[in-house]
């Protein structure tokens, strides 16, 4: 038991202080993010440790004024209440920094918020002069006129961090937000408490668990790593970008794409492969000391130079001689073929998102089959060029789900049996007032990635069902019309519940309806099972699109409720040039599954009537007609112009 000089209560204190350190001793055992935040946390640890530390000196110290020089004593207070106001600020400038309030306003809010500091500094050390914080006299230490600024400024700073937490609530994670709050208002019950027991040392207390909630919420360094790579992980990346592009330093990329990653890691499980992975980025490490390494995901390495002491393309040669030898641990070795991305210092950045997309629209060319190993893909204008395009088109595509203007095409699929158009399927299309008309292709697969699918196919399908509900199908010859449903649409547990709603909510036959499902929805063959046989026995349809596009295999597709195959426009194409025969083949193995079959692609008479004689029930593609405007496809049918087609 220690008898204390002073009738302060340490307890608290004493007892923040060994919390504190083991949280410095665990943010300081790996690599941190380089970005302001780290180094505002940084001056919290060390600012509220210098502060729990000075206080309970300076206490001590205080009762033995008599034997003490009076210099020491105020410069022990003095550290105190610096280190207090310094506290306080560099929590406020660590919300900021969460919160992005320097997006809103980059300088003047950083010079506005460091004013009182400033102040209550100078104020501090003017102390042996003025008294205006605290003096001493014969009977001891004492609180002066303007003590009461420490709570001043204290809530102050509180106040307007609630304050930028709330403006930038909808720009930050929910996450963030409740742990920002959370902190503020331990800190600000300390400060109640503080003055309401001004014989216990206990804000240390409060502050320390404030520095839990921030370290275990955002600052631990694990939470920015591939632990089994020990690399910092995409989220680390968008987390550094930001602070490059707001500071206008230039930065350059490289990204390392191992092309036989898939082989490798089947050859080898991917647990032995980490442990190479892990030795390949100690090694980049010792290549790149001034440089940021990431992993981002299957075998792709991405190292971010900030510094001018060499460019990164002229240390591509070093990583091509180092990767054409094998990479051993313990008992066995791998080999890897790779390829290059680069991303030049030149090339200017306005966010993490267009950095991001350009690195992904690289790596992905570099990560195609046929790339030469080796290989150097340059990232340039082109590239932010067609980031932007996407920006403008997803942006288009919330556009017209939000008007509710997306718009239907029909194109007629001819029966060889009946010598007429029978059905059509509806293809989603798109008009922007700025961008005009945008390909199919080129929206829909930016819906598919940024999950703006759900939407677009929920409305699609509600324009067809509002088509069917409004025209007499029976009197066009119109047995049902296919409409496509995404990968993403397939994965979603309630698709079979949305479907039955909006075929209720028009009144229509579940027959006049065919959903077309491509192969890439199958991965999942348990989901797609169980909505497909649901709505199979509410009287709904089901073909199989673009088959042969895939990597599905036909013993999985014969599982699943399927009537009808599409068999894609290339498959029907390389036949046709005589580069493939196994179209014949295909063909007579679903008949022999009592499937019909839809031929994608038909241009001219001799390709109908040839894809007949093979058994193809079905045919689409321009020979019959392109994809129409409702009104346009109405006329179409009420004409002659699409019977007997074929011989």
């Amino acid at each position: 038991m220690i008898d204390w000089l002073s009738t302060y209560n340490y307890d608290y204190a004493i007892a923040s202080i060994p919390i504190q350190l083991i949280i410095i001793v665990f943010y300081f055992s790996h690599k941190n993010l380089p970005i302001r935040k780290t180094r505002v946390f940084f001056a919290v640890l060390f600012s509220n440790l210098v502060m729990t530390c000075a206080d309970i000196i300076s206490c001590e110290m205080n009762v033995l004024h008599k034997e003490i020089s009076l210099p020491f004593l105020y410069g022990i207070n003095i550290l105190y209440f610096i280190m207090f106001f310094v506290r306080n600020w560099a929590l406020y400038e660590y919300t900021a920094e969460e919160c992005k309030i320097r997006k809103i306003s980059p300088g003047f809010m950083f010079y506005l918020m460091t004013i009182p500091l400033i102040i209550t500094i100078l104020v501090t050390l003017s102390t042996p002069f003025t008294h205006w914080l605290f003096y001493f006299n014969s009977t001891g230490y004492h609180n002066s006129v303007i003590y009461s600024i420490l709570y001043t400024t204290s809530w102050f700073y509180r106040i307007t961090s609630i304050f930028v937490i709330l403006v930038t609530v909808k720009r930050n994670q929910m996450s963030t937000s409740i742990s920002l709050i959370a902190v503020n208002s331990v800190l600000m019950i300390g400060l109640v408490l503080r003055k309401s027991f001004a014989s216990t040392l206990i804000m240390s207390y409060f502050s320390v668990i404030s520095l839990l909630i921030i370290y275990l919420a955002s600052q631990n360094p694990d939470l920015f790593r591939v632990r089994k790579i020990d690399l910092f992980s995409d989220e680390a990346f968008s987390k550094i970008i930001p602070d490059l592009i707001r500071k206008k330093r230039p930065f350059e990329c490289l990204c390392i794409c191992i092309q036989n990653f898939a082989t490798v890691n089947t050859l080898y499980n991917s647990y032995n492969v980490n442990l190479v992975l892990g030795q390949v980025g100690k090694w980049l490490l010792r290549q790149f000391p001034h440089c940021t390494i990431f992993y981002f995901r299957e075998g792709q390495f991405i190292i971010l130079n900030a510094h001018n002491k060499y460019a990164l393309q002229d240390r591509i040669d070093i990583i091509t001689d180092r990767f054409s030898k094998p990479w051993k641990y313990k008992d066995f070795e791998i080999s890897f073929t790779i390829t290059f991305a680069y991303m030049p210092k030149e090339l200017t950045m306005d966010s993490v998102s267009t950095a991001f997309e350009c690195l992904e629209l690289g790596m992905s060319e570099c990560s195609l089959p046929f790339k030469t190993p080796n290989s150097v893909v340059i990232i340039n204008e082109s590239y932010l060029e067609k980031v932007h395009r996407t920006e403008q088109v997803a942006r288009a595509i919330g556009k017209a789900i939000k008007n509710r203007s997306l718009m239907i095409y029909l194109q007629p699929l001819y029966s060889s049996k009946e010598q007429r158009v029978t059905a059509a399927e509806a293809l989603a299309r798109l008009h922007d007032d700025e961008l005009g008309f945008i390909p199919p292709n080129e929206f829909i697969a930016i819906a598919e990635n940024n999950g703006q699918i759900i939407e677009l196919g929920r409305q699609i399908f509600d324009e067809t069902c509002k088509f069917i509900s409004e025209h007499d199908l029976d009197a066009m010859g119109i047995d049902f019309i296919n409409v496509n449903l995404s990968p993403t649409q397939c994965m979603n547990e309630n698709l079979a519940d949305d479907l039955l709603a909006t075929i209720y909510k028009y009144n229509i036959p579940t027959s006049r309806i065919n959903l077309e499902i491509t192969e890439s929805s199958i991965d999942d063959i348990g989901t797609i099972r169980k909505q497909m046989e649901r709505l199979s026995n509410m009287g709904l349809r089901f073909s199989m699109d673009d088959f042969g596009s895939g990597t599905s295999n036909v013993s999985r597709l014969v599982e699943l409720p399927f009537t009808i195959v599409k068999l894609d426009m290339a498959l029907v194409w390389s036949y046709f040039r005589g580069t493939s025969k196994i179209l014949k083949s295909q063909i007579e193995m679903f008949l022999n599954e009592q499937m019909k079959i839809v031929a994608e692609g038909v241009e001219d008479e001799h390709m109908a009537n040839e894809l007949v004689s093979l058994g193809c029930e079905y045919a689409q593609g321009y020979y019959y007609s392109k994809p129409l405007p409702i009104n346009e496809f109405i006329e179409y049918m009420n004409s002659n112009s699409h019977v007997n087609k074929t011989k």
